[in-house]
């Protein structure tokens, strides 16, 4: 769940829910799941991600701040943190700036009943394009992880 509807529930506050809610519940979603692989759990690495998962997991301010630190911190050599999350990092990376450069551009828009169905098409369609092209730069990387073979 976006941070904005994740506020907006803890003050008890009605909010219209926007694609660009939904695109960051898909990101935080994958930087779960990347923090928190079952497959890794045996690695010399999983205290590191224990710590990061459990960190994500206890509150909106945790989660922001191991967004940031796994989005731009982790270096493709630091060993604490598995072979997956390093090769995830700089994908992530690029993902998180998409979102939030169109969260700074659809930050002038009212979205009390406001947004217009094509303004809400416009930031579903814009949301999938910035996706793919984030996606399309960092395919090789991706595909060539150990994991994939």
């Amino acid at each position: 769940m976006s941070t904005r509807l994740l506020d907006a529930l803890r003050i008890q506050t009605p909010i219209l829910q926007s694609p660009l809610d939904e695109f960051w519940a898909i990101f935080h979603t994958l930087m779960w799941a990347t923090i928190y692989n079952a497959r890794l759990k045996e690695s010399p690495s999983s205290l590191a991600q224990a710590n990061l998962h459990q960190q994500f997991r206890t509150s909106t301010a945790n989660r922001d701040v191991v967004t940031s630190k796994i989005a731009t911190g982790i270096h493709p050599c630091d060993t604490k943190y598995s072979l997956f999350l390093r090769v995830m990092s700089p994908f992530l990376e690029a993902w998180l700036e998409a979102l939030r450069r169109m969260e700074r551009y659809w930050a002038g828009v009212e979205l009390d009943g406001a947004l217009t169905l094509e303004g809400f098409d416009e930031q579903a369609y814009q949301g999938v394009l910035d996706f793919v092209q984030v996606w399309k730069t960092h395919r090789e990387d991706l595909s060539n992880y150990p994991g994939n073979q």
